[in-house]
Parts: C-alpha cells; sequence; structure tokens
C-alpha cells in the first residue's frame, strides 16, 4: 500500500490514529482485537475520540471496543484518499509533454484528471520519474504491440479492467509490466540520459 505522508499529516491524523483505521479495516474479516488494545496502549479513548470524528464505529455485542471497532464509510474514503500521490509540479512537465506527442499522434487525452492520478500514482509507486519515465513512455507509446493501452492517454499508466476497478494497481499496470520486460534496456538507458545531462 502506498501512503501519502503529506497527505496524512495534514489531515490531522496521528500515526497511531492512521494504524488504528487499517487495523479496523481488518477486524471486518479478522480478530485483531489484541494489535488493537497495543495499538492503542490498552487506552479505549482513542477509539471514542475517532467515533466522535464519524472514522469508527463499535459493532453491537458485549466485548471490549478494541474488539467492535470497524470502519465508518468516512473511514473508508479517508483510507483510500490517503493511499493516492499527490500530483507534483515534475508530473506536469511529463503530462504535458505527453499531451502534447498525443496531440502530435492524432491520439485521444481521454479523462486528464484521470490521466494526472495514475500519472502521480505510476511514478510514486515504481520510483520512475521525470526524464525516465519520459523516455519510458516514448518507447510505449510508439511501440505498436501496445496500441491497445496507449491510444488514450489516461490508460498508459493504468487501465481498469471493470468501470468499477477504481484503486491504482502498479503490478496490473501495462506500463510497468512493460517496463519489467525490458527493465535492463530501460536501466541501461536511464543511465545513460542521466550521464547526458550530468
Amino acid at each position: 500500500m502506498y501512503l501519502n505522508w503529506n497527505y496524512l499529516r495534514k489531515s490531522n491524523i496521528s500515526e497511531q490514529e492512521f494504524l488504528i483505521l487499517l487495523c479496523a479495516k481488518q477486524m471486518r474479516s479478522e480478530n485483531l482485537e489484541e494489535y488493537m488494545e497495543d495499538i492503542c496502549a490498552g487506552d479505549e479513548a482513542i477509539l471514542v475520540y475517532l467515533k466522535t470524528a464519524e472514522l469508527i464505529t463499535f459493532v453491537k455485542g458485549k466485548e471490549s471496543l478494541f474488539r467492535r471497532a470497524r470502519l465508518t464509510t468516512k473511514g473508508k474514503e479517508f483510507l483510500e484518499e490517503v493511499s493516492v500521490a499527490d500530483f507534483l509540479p515534475e508530473d506536469k512537465v511529463v503530462y504535458d509533454w505527453l499531451a502534447t506527442k498525443y496531440k502530435e499522434l492524432g491520439k485521444e487525452l481521454g479523462n486528464q484528471k484521470k490521466g494526472k492520478r495514475w500519472l502521480a500514482q505510476f511514478r510514486a509507486e515504481s520510483g520512475i520519474t521525470k526524464n525516465d519515465l519520459i523516455l519510458l513512455c516514448n518507447h510505449f507509446i510508439t511501440d505498436s504491440s501496445r496500441m491497445e493501452y496507449s491510444h488514450r492517454l489516461d490508460y498508459v499508466f493504468f487501465k481498469p479492467a471493470t468501470a468499477f476497478d477504481v484503486r491504482f494497481s502498479l503490478e496490473e499496470s501495462k506500463l510497468w509490466q512493460y517496463y519489467l520486460k525490458y527493465q535492463d534496456y530501460f536501466e541501461e538507458s536511464f543511465t545513460k540520459n542521466r550521464n547526458k545531462t550530468d
């Protein structure tokens, strides 16, 4: 799971509270009462505070609050949001370059908001940035065997398998799979590129 530390800090949710939310999310399918109690240092007050903040709720029962804590819809949304990478100025440079290239090739941009979000997530999770990312994308979008995944810019970094898939998955990214297939070539190209600019 990718964690956007800047978003977490701005949200005023502490690292401890974040762990509690993760634990509450898993409590639906497994008993993590012992871990929950450890994270809370045996104090149920933090759970009550998170309930007041509408991030968790308690299912009915006679067990302790550590056992009965579950995520609310708001808590689930928070965990979704905190796993999304920020769109950085360097991402804008890459996106603008790609948009220009796409227009030159007569291809569609598609949903630009999604395209930018997938680009930021790909960069954050893959560690491939700036000129290296442009080089990888250039190979990918001009490779005729990848046309199915590059006819729209928003599909370059990730194309959900169904309309219900809203979470980015690096492993499902065709661009990532392409990189892995030719990893030695790309790593060598990245190094050459960096040496030219130094």
